[in-house]
């Protein structure tokens, strides 16, 4: 019976992926990103294979009708030998997310093509086992009810690791559960006011000042979060764009070599200029709103505001926030997409609402 357990759990756990879902609804996803790989993937084992299995035993044992789903001897031998195939496949892979880098999963991933025919025998064993449930009823005799020692030895050995699994979730330095949820409850806050606005269409303004090295982009925004993301220069896409003629930005030399001038003009097709007056009508400024320990969580975004540098009005801001690690956003998405560069090139072209 308990390899007929083990097979059912791995089936199970193939189609329905239950120990994710289990430990989404106990403890919800963010939890899994303060914990180290190989705690994460021993876990999520546990949560996903040993505990239906532990479920799927103790069924098996208690209704008496199941006597009839009791494998032949030839039977727990092919089932033996896949549950062995694949508790090794999945213990390597439980090791190999643990260790740093990334390559032993390469040296694990070719396993998989004996782990799926193991996977299949068992499936076909066990639907043949299953289906003697469904016979007519026959003379059977009645199996005596589970001693105390029986249940007592099940419950310590089958559910023992699970509640040391989910345990080690809220003790210890780490505590992933408690950081999660300080994680989200951060998340939330600041997401409140993400979002973009554009407050007046520009006047005429043939230049911008970008007060910002780099520009945020984030693909594949669906449903609160995102496919890929990365940074890039803003600089050289703003003239070649044709919205602008020229940009100005801060000069890397500006307070560290002694005469340096405080800015650097652009045009297209032009040698740069050092300059100490902006001549841009408008600047692009940034606000980070994230801190270091924000940081260290993984998450990021800010402020970036369009202003008027004549009148000192704001024009256009657009606030995002991201969680690099699990992968949410929040914010103003266009075509699936949040990239400030397009952002600014919108603002400055735009029509009044």
């Amino acid at each position: 019976m308990l390899n007929l357990a083990i097979a059912l759990a791995f089936l199970v756990s193939i189609a329905l992926s239950p120990g994710q879902r289990l430990f989404s609804l106990l403890v919800g996803t963010m939890a899994l990103h303060f914990m180290q790989p190989g705690q994460r993937g021993v876990l999520l084992a546990v949560a996903g294979y040993w505990l239906p299995a532990a479920l799927f035993y103790l069924a098996l044992r208690w209704i008496p009708r199941a006597d009839r789903a009791r494998p032949t001897r030839t039977e727990s031998r092919v089932l033996g030998v896949c549950v062995a195939t694949l508790i090794t496949y999945v213990v390597a892979r439980t090791i190999a997310t643990s260790v740093p880098g990334g390559g032993l999963i390469l040296v694990v991933a070719p396993f998989a093509l004996v782990a799926l025919p193991a996977m299949i025998v068992a499936a076909v064993v066990v639907l043949r086992v299953m289906a003697r449930l469904f016979r007519p009823d026959e003379s059977e005799a009645l199996r005596p009810p589970l001693r105390p020692f029986e249940i007592a030895a099940i419950v310590l050995v089958g559910f023992g690791p699970v509640a040391m699994a989910f345990g080690s979730l809220f003790v210890g330095a780490s505590r992933p559960v408690p950081a999660g949820r300080d994680l989200e409850e951060r998340m939330s806050t600041l997401c409140a006011t993400a979002g973009e606005r554009l407050m007046r269409s520009p006047l005429e303004g043939k230049g911008v000042f970008l007060d910002v090295d780099q520009v945020w982009r984030f693909d594949g925004v669906d449903d609160g979060k995102f496919r890929n993301y990365g940074t890039s220069e803003m600089y050289p896409p703003v003239t070649h764009s044709g919205v602008l003629q020229f940009y100005e930005r801060p000069s890397h030399n500006a307070g560290r070599v002694a005469g340096a001038t405080r800015y650097e003009r652009f045009s297209e097709g032009k040698k740069s200029q050092s300059v100490d007056e902006l001549i841009s009508r408008y600047g692009v400024f940034r606000t980070q709103l994230t801190t270091e320990k924000d940081l260290l969580l993984g998450l990021v975004g800010g402020d970036l505001v369009i202003k008027d540098l004549q009148s000192g009005e704001i024009i256009a801001t657009s606030r995002f926030f991201a969680n690099t690690k699990s992968r949410e956003i929040c914010g103003t998405a266009t075509n699936e997409r949040i990239d400030e560069r397009e952002f600014i090139l919108r603002a400055l072209q735009s029509q009044p609402p």
